[in-house]
């Protein structure tokens, strides 16, 4: 009746509140696939977010479709299931575990790790400590409810191995390959009018070698040049051309000597302190 009042716990229905105390939370990663309007009481689910369109398949069987994964499709536009042996791992192991509905720990047969592991379920993959766990010590996998009959998992694993790495400065011009030539620019040198090493090469790996000189005496005078070196062993020979300068003369002096099997450049200068930096072009032996 319009007469009975309110009270502080019995309240008339109203759509108004009753739409009040309907909330929706979208917990999708991606967000907008649901939406809830409070003023008018309507539930929004856009289709074309929540569902995946799986080519090869119908909308209500998943018939033949065991130990199949889901895979974008060829045109980009959808998703299919496809054949876990039509998916390319390089140097990977590969084992498909039948359920009995019983079971849950087999042996995988190869070593593996969690990290190094997918694992697919009726071409659903499994989310690792949540449905699997992996012993890598034992070389097993248990997962936490048993396989169901009929169905199939799928534990793919690239290969465990070394992983090789250079440590530093470990890679120098006598280490590499007699294929390789080697094109650098070094640390620039401040040279003495006493003669200062501003580049050494291997005489083992290189018998020849091409420099661009550049030299700056700090007072504003530059200069370059090119020089042509060669080895046969014993003795080091340099040929010097292009000298250019913005001086009233050249800064120095480049010559070179063998030092044991190492070829030197070196940089005398014809005053002062200088900086030289060096570009070298290396020729194997």
């Amino acid at each position: 009746s319009d007469d009975l009042a309110e009270g502080a716990g019995n309240l008339y229905y109203l759509d108004s509140r009753s739409r009040a105390a309907i909330s929706l939370v979208d917990s999708t990663t991606r967000g907008g696939v649901a939406s809830y309007d409070s003023s008018t009481g309507v539930i929004s689910v856009n289709a074309d977010h929540s569902v995946l369109d799986a080519t090869d398949i119908s909308d209500t069987t998943f018939t033949g479709q065991e130990g199949k994964v889901l895979a974008v499709n060829g045109a980009e536009n959808g998703m299919e299931l496809i054949d876990v042996s039509h998916l390319a791992f390089a140097s990977a192991n590969r084992i498909t575990i039948n359920g009995d509905g019983t079971t849950q720990t087999f042996a995988l047969g190869f070593d593996t790790t969690q990290v190094a592991a997918m694992v697919f379920v009726g071409g659903v993959v499994q989310d690792p400590t949540t449905h699997y766990s992996i012993d890598s010590t034992a070389g097993t996998i248990t997962f936490t409810d048993p396989i169901p009959t009929g169905s199939q998992a799928v534990v793919i694993s690239h290969m465990l191995g070394a992983v090789p790495y250079l440590e530093t400065a470990s890679v120098t011009f006598d280490k590499f390959s007699a294929d390789i030539k080697a094109y650098v620019q070094q640390s620039a040198v401040t040279a003495t009018n006493g003669g200062t090493p501003v580049d050494t090469f291997s005489g083992t790996a290189y018998r020849s070698a091409k420099y661009i000189i550049q030299v700056d005496n700090g007072a504003g005078e530059y200069e370059t040049r090119e020089a042509l070196v060669v080895h046969d062993g014993t003795t080091a020979y340099i040929t010097e051309y292009a000298l250019v300068y913005t001086g009233a003369a050249l800064l120095g002096d480049a010559t070179v000597a063998m030092n044991g099997n190492d070829v030197q450049l070196f940089y005398t200068s014809n005053g002062g302190n200088v900086t030289v930096k060096v570009i070298s072009t290396y020729i194997d032996v």
